[in-house]
């Protein structure tokens, strides 16, 4: 088994739709709070990889003490909870050439649950479950990723955190229930090995069409959220440090409102 024990301070935000109408803008309500948190965990890492596949099982717990500070809206609760959470996860994937963006044969999946202690001045509990799908692209040293998501949470006056991302290029939003499910084509443009100086160096440059299709459910309330776009982006390490980024801008088209969006993001950060 492994321990581990961290803590943290943050200034979390959410926004709640207030009225849900297909096909029109929704207004919604942006509450915020700040979080101080000391978290104690256990996990059982399994590593089964046997010749080219590469298998790892993950069981895990943990507990933490969350202080929530002052917060102007009711809907977010004051004082201290004590959130759980019980997780498992696994990856599968066949050892590839690293040019590869991702691996061209590959498995991703996760399932957790969490809630609040009965102490705890109000009780929240989430499920979600996750499933990626890696498949050789069209192109050479191109993949393809499928992914699917799901997540439920019974807030009980505070909102945990969604184990995914939101469909790009809109903004973040809370509902009870989400179901994503997302279609990546990543696809190596050049690999220019540039050094800038002794501050940057350039490995490759990728782009990835995307499609995300979310529905999101609160009570009788529900709203799908689409997009399509396309992601540049640029792998470079900084300053010899031994990790690499993946930073690019990425432009979405989003069907509720038929505009685009341009947001300049980091996608990974790996070894």
């Amino acid at each position: 088994p492994v321990l581990s024990l961290s803590a943290s301070l943050q200034n979390r935000s959410q926004s709640i739709p207030m009225t849900l109408t297909s096909g029109t803008s929704v207004p919604y309500e942006m509450l915020r709070w700040q979080e101080r948190k000391i978290k104690l965990g256990i996990s059982i890492p399994l590593n089964l990889s046997r010749g080219v596949y590469r298998t790892k099982l993950q069981m895990a717990s943990s507990i933490a003490h969350v202080d929530i500070g002052s917060s102007a809206q009711q809907d977010i609760i004051n004082g201290t909870i004590y959130p759980l959470q019980y997780r498992f996860s696994f990856s599968n994937s066949r050892q590839s050439s690293p040019n590869y963006i991702k691996a061209p044969h590959g498995q991703q999946g996760y399932l957790y649950y969490s809630h609040t202690l009965n102490g705890s001045s109000r009780i929240g509990s989430q499920f979600a479950a996750g499933l990626t799908l890696y498949f050789p692209g069209l192109l050479r040293n191109s993949s393809i990723s499928i992914a699917a998501s799901f997540d439920r949470q019974e807030p009980g006056g505070y909102i945990f955190s969604r184990a995914f991302n939101f469909s790009r290029g809109y903004e973040n939003r809370f509902y009870k229930q989400i179901s994503k499910y997302s279609v990546n084509y990543s696809v190596p443009v050049i690999y220019p090995d540039l050094a800038l100086g002794d501050w940057v160096y350039i490995r490759r440059v990728a782009v990835n069409l995307f499609y995300d299709d979310l529905l999101g459910k609160s009570d009788e309330f529900r709203n799908a959220y689409r997009s399509l776009g396309l992601e540049f982006y640029f792998d470079i390490s900084v300053f010899n440090i031994p990790f690499n980024f993946e930073l690019g801008p990425r432009f979405s088209y989003r069907f509720m409102d038929r505009k685009i969006r341009v947001d300049f993001i980091a996608l990974n950060l790996f070894f």
